[in-house]
């Protein structure tokens, strides 16, 4: 548990053996409870859901590591994880439905024309089923990606023009509204 006002940081418990991957982390906010993608002390793949007070840890090993899961999102109205997996040997990135019970994944679309995501900048719209994250095509140039969740389809393709250098980027689904953090340096 973290103090905002503080900084403190007050361990709950632990989750032995495990190592978290790096933008791969949900909120379950009904159930309480963190989904991520990690891997335990064998170096194997697994997803976790871990609920804040402990008293449930999940591990659903995964045995195919490509395409691989480079970030996670709870639809708090679908009651279920999306995510974007990147398949290195085809090179396309794609949308996905998660299976927490056994580690499986649903994949719903490609998503042609995306050829780079940039990690930490993934968020969801839960009352539109809209996933949006900052990407690049073909052509290098950035966009918005905003893209329907049971579809798969690209809604949004709206184009960036100056680099805000965002990240964190979080969807508050009471107001409506996308959030990010932007580095600027003087």
């Amino acid at each position: 548990q973290v103090n905002p006002f503080t900084g403190t940081i007050s361990p709950l418990f632990p989750i032995p053996n495990t190592y978290i991957a790096n933008g791969s982390v949900a909120f379950d906010h009904a159930r309480g409870r963190y989904i991520f993608n990690g891997r335990d002390d064998q170096g194997n793949g697994a997803f976790f859901a871990v609920s804040v007070n402990g008293d449930t840890i999940v591990q659903a090993p995964y045995t195919n590591p490509s395409p691989f899961p480079i970030g996670l999102e709870y639809d708090l109205q679908l009651d279920t994880t999306v995510g974007l997996w990147y398949d290195t040997q085809t090179d396309i990135q794609y949308l996905v439905h998660l299976n927490l019970q056994d580690g499986s994944f649903t994949q719903i679309a490609p998503l042609n024309g995306v050829s780079y995501v940039k990690l930490g900048t993934m968020a969801l719209n839960s009352n539109t089923h809209r996933y949006v994250f900052i990407g690049l095509d073909s052509a290098f140039n950035k966009y918005y990606y905003y893209v329907n969740t049971q579809t798969g389809q690209i809604i949004y393709q709206i184009p960036i023009a100056e680099d805000p250098n965002f990240g964190a980027l979080h969807f508050d689904n009471n107001t409506d509204r996308l959030y990010g953090l932007s580095s600027e340096v003087d």
